[in-house]
């Protein structure tokens, strides 16, 4: 049996062999569909656990932010993570927060929460970068508190085309996912 996350970096990784694919990136939930994390605490780990602000949190992968437009405007891209320290799993929760949450946990601007300790839902947390204010869910609702980390073996796929040929890009896509996830089920969304 192979392991799930190994088999979805596998997965995207041929979807991004299909002509009409511009790119492709793994996440926990996906803009427009809620994140996975709702109601997480989100505090300056120095500060009182009765101060945490209410946030919410999902996973990205490195290609994810290019793929959707994510704009940072303090401090790295975990595709910029690359030294042993940064990378290292045993120490904090490495996050990047949006501009919301950086200027609701009273941080004076986003390159002052760099490198700045979190706690996140009494997880340990390190800000490495901050994010500009993005629209994830309604146009209609506040902007929240965001919190992403890493990961290589999220459960949702996106995909951003260079063709109008949708229909056949779709075929070919869900060839790839029959062949290697034989008897699930196929499913997709647009996201404009």
């Amino acid at each position: 049996n192979i392991d799930p996350g190994t088999a979805m970096s596998g997965f995207l990784n041929e979807i991004r062999t299909v002509p009409g694919v511009k790119d492709a990136a793994l996440s926990s939930s996906i803009p427009g569909l809620g994140f996975n994390w709702n109601g997480a605490a989100i505090r300056k780990a120095s500060d009182d656990p009765a101060q945490a602000l209410r946030g919410v949190a999902t996973y990205i992968d490195t290609a994810f932010a290019t793929l959707y437009g994510l704009k940072l405007v303090a401090g790295k891209e975990f595709a910029d993570v690359t030294t042993l320290e940064e990378t290292d799993d045993e120490g904090p929760w490495k996050v990047i927060i949006n501009e919301t949450a950086a200027k609701n946990l009273g941080f004076t601007s986003p390159g002052e929460a760099v490198n700045e300790s979190l706690d996140v839902g009494g997880y340990d947390a390190l800000i490495i970068g901050v994010y500009k204010d993005f629209q994830w869910s309604s146009a209609h609702r506040e902007q929240q508190n965001v919190v992403f980390g890493r990961t290589t073996t999220g459960g949702q796929i996106s995909v951003r085309l260079t063709t109008n040929d949708f229909g056949e890009v779709i075929k070919s896509v869900q060839a790839k996912y029959n062949a290697l996830f034989p008897g699930n089920v196929f499913n997709y969304r647009f996201v404009d």
